[in-house]
């Protein structure tokens, strides 16, 4: 929980990068190890204690408590001595186990003087495993530590990109200067169309005059037309005036278009456009008219306005040479601006790339600083944590020896059981964090639709296909492990614990009286009924499976788990069936990319489960798995959280879309009390989301 809690929301998991091998912690010198054997058996309390029984120092260290990790090793120590005498002090001759699964004896004799019993082995086991994995927590935390670094580095990596993408900007910039030299070049030849309409008009006028001998009262009239003519060229000679006004303050405001040039340019653009159109829609109208009208008088007007042609003729010329020298002048102070931008850009590039180099200097010598604080934090966590283990090592042998004493003087009984309280979280929790590291470390992940039946990839979107494979191995071994009640879903479904369900309804009958003669297959849920009522019956279930957790998790010289013939050989094959259908899913949504590392994490994962489904046999209270189903409504806080926001929501009553961990409760003690129900450990579902 804690893992996947600083992983924090979809959004920021998203951005997380491939998750890499965490480095392992180097391994303590052999000649630290002989100095300090050598210590420890100078002191008298050590001398005592090997008179008792012989202690490893080189053996793996017990689990840490979850909490002590984030405190002083101070306030470890403190912790741990205050536990051993709360510990010390539970333990009666009227309640002859021990509840805490911290301080087993570990040494290799018994109060007989003969090897250790398998309960103290299973219950051997159980701590080293659970210490390792521990140590694999701590390595896969720095880990992510150095994952925040690189994360870090790459974001200085893109400031160097938008740097890049700022000159390309100015780039830009430049080509829309260019682009608006385009357009006063458009601009000129507009201005060349106008001339040229000009002297259309001029030959209209021209065709007026000589029409103007046929009649008085027309040549009038002609005269007429021809004023109205003159003030119309008068109104273009305006337009033309003013639109090389307008050019010229374009001119002007290019100067201020490197730092409003895309503003400016859109504004410009569509006064442009939207006056040009203006002017096109005018004279195209006005010409249509005068055409129209004097197509009928061109006869009439040709022998009229001679002497008028040559003054009209005059006037153009001298309208020519004025728009000569204005172009002239405009191709000058084009050229002008080209030279001074083509300076600018010269210098804004030199500019820019001495920038770069000192950008590029100051994020190397950056990274070197914190790859040098890196290595530093590494070894003095490394110097911290050999140092904490040696004082814990010291308090944890002082720890055995008074209970192994305290064992030696305890009478033999069969009531002596190691399925505590505390040893069934530690076991959830070992379960818990081999599902997180198997999800966390999965390659690129693609669901198909085969697997994913209820559509859920399809309404949540990408980024939650590995909380889906989460979720999807936990149903996987809630269906293989823990479908029947009480243990018994630990041999698998149907009928495979046959014997083990006769010898079940042999005893329910022999306690019981006559009961059904024909009674086979698996067990129903009615058969169940004395251990709710009857604690007689849970300290038979809770014998019978101990036998079984002890005859499964049994190992031979080399360590190694022995799989017999009878029950063992059920359960190993049970846990081998949901294994392979496991697998065969991870490949199947993994694209058969499966590493060796995985594989092994899985294989783990599904002894951890099976021995987890025993122990709930084992133990007297009724103990089973909670988990809601897709559209329930749950309050979060107390049984459930949100995967992904943790507390935040505490309170709140929400619909579950994903069931993603089971909530393990517990219901009685199985003896005095065999209705009370408490959640042992909170289990975790994704609410729907209002759309």
């Amino acid at each position: 929980m804690d893992t996947l809690r600083r992983l924090g929301t979809k959004k920021n998991r998203d951005s997380l990068p491939p998750a890499t091998k965490s480095k392992a912690l180097p391994k303590v010198p052999e000649k630290a190890r002989h100095a300090a054997r050598a210590a420890l058996e100078s002191l008298p309390a050590a001398a005592e204690a090997r008179k008792v029984s012989p202690v490893d120092v080189s053996r793996p260290l017990p689990p840490l408590d979850p909490s002590s990790t984030l405190q002083s090793p101070v306030l470890s120590i403190s912790n741990t001595v205050a536990s051993e005498q709360a510990h010390t002090d539970e333990i009666t001759l009227s309640e002859p186990w021990i509840t805490s699964g911290s301080y087993l004896p570990l040494s290799n004799s018994t109060r007989n003087g003969s090897s250790p019993s398998p309960w103290e082995q299973a219950e051997l086991n159980r701590l080293k495993a659970s210490h390792d994995e521990e140590m694999r927590d701590l390595r896969r935390n720095l880990g992510m530590e150095l994952e925040d670094t690189r994360r870090d580095m790459a974001r200085r990596t893109q400031q160097l990109v938008e740097v890049t993408r700022l000159h390309e900007r100015d780039r830009e910039a430049i080509n829309r200067v260019k682009e608006l030299e385009e357009e006063a070049k458009k601009m000129k030849e507009e201005l060349n169309n106008l001339k040229n309409n000009a002297n259309q008009n001029f030959q209209i006028a021209e065709n007026w005059k000589k029409a103007h001998d046929d009649s008085t009262k027309e040549k009038e009239r002609h005269a007429e037309h021809l004023k109205e003519s003159r003030q119309q060229i008068d109104v273009l000679d305006k337009q033309v005036a003013r639109l090389e006004g307008e050019k010229k303050r374009l001119v002007a405001e290019m100067h201020t278009m490197e730092f409003q040039l895309q503003e400016s340019m859109h504004k410009q653009e569509a006064s442009f456009a939207k006056e040009r159109q203006a002017q096109e829609d005018k004279a195209d109208s006005k010409l249509k008219m005068l055409y129209q009208e004097m197509e009928s008088m061109r006869d009439r007007l040709k022998r009229d306005h001679e002497t008028e042609k040559m003054v009209w003729l005059e006037q153009m010329q001298v309208l020519k040479n004025e728009l000569q020298d204005q172009a002239k002048k405009y191709e000058v102070h084009i050229r002008g601006l080209e030279r001074d931008n083509t300076e600018r850009l010269r210098a804004l590039r030199h500019q820019q790339q001495l920038e770069l180099d000192d950008a590029r200097a100051k994020y190397q010598n950056e990274i070197r600083c914190r790859a040098d604080e890196a290595d530093a934090k590494f070894a003095a966590y490394t110097t911290m944590r050999d140092e904490q283990a040696a004082r814990e090592r010291q308090q944890f042998e002082r720890q055995i020896a008074d209970l192994n004493q305290v064992l030696m003087e305890k009478p033999g009984d069969f009531d002596l059981r190691l399925v505590s309280d505390r040893s069934l979280k530690e076991e959830y929790r070992a379960l818990k964090r081999s599902v997180d590291t198997i999800t966390f470390n999965l390659g690129p992940i693609t669901v198909d639709r085969s697997i994913d039946t209820a559509s859920f990839l399809e309404r949540e979107g990408k980024g939650q296909e590995r909380l889906f494979v989460k979720a999807l191995i936990w149903a996987m071994i809630i269906d293989g492990f823990f479908s029947v009640p009480y243990g018994f879903g630990a041999l698998g479904p149907g009928n495979n614990g046959g014997q083990l369900f006769e010898l079940y309804r042999r005893w329910k009958k022999m306690l019981e009286g006559d009961g059904p003669k024909d009674e086979a297959g698996p067990l129903g849920q009615s058969e169940f009924e004395p251990f709710y009522r009857e604690k007689y019956a849970n300290s038979w279930r809770s014998a019978t499976f101990q036998s079984i957790l002890y005859a499964t998790t049994a190992k031979d010289a080399d360590g190694n788990t022995v799989v017999s013939s009878g029950i063992g050989k059920v359960v190993y094959d049970n846990c081998q069936r949901v294994q392979d259908n496991a697998l065969a899913m991870l490949k199947s949504v993994c694209n058969n990319n499966v590493s060796q590392e995985i594989q092994e994490e899985l294989a783990t994962a599904m002894v951890r489960a099976s021995e987890l489904a025993i122990v709930f046999g084992a133990h007297r209270a009724n103990v089973c798995f909670g988990i809601p189903k897709r559209g329930d409504s749950v309050e979060l806080g107390r049984e459930f959280v949100d995967c992904q926001d943790g507390h935040e929501k505490k309170g709140t009553t929400v619909t579950v879309e994903l069931p993603v961990l089971p909530a393990l409760f517990m219901i009685g003690d199985g003896k005095n009390d065999l209705t009370s129900v408490f959640c042992v450990e909170q289990g975790e579902v994704l609410p729907a989301v209002d759309r």
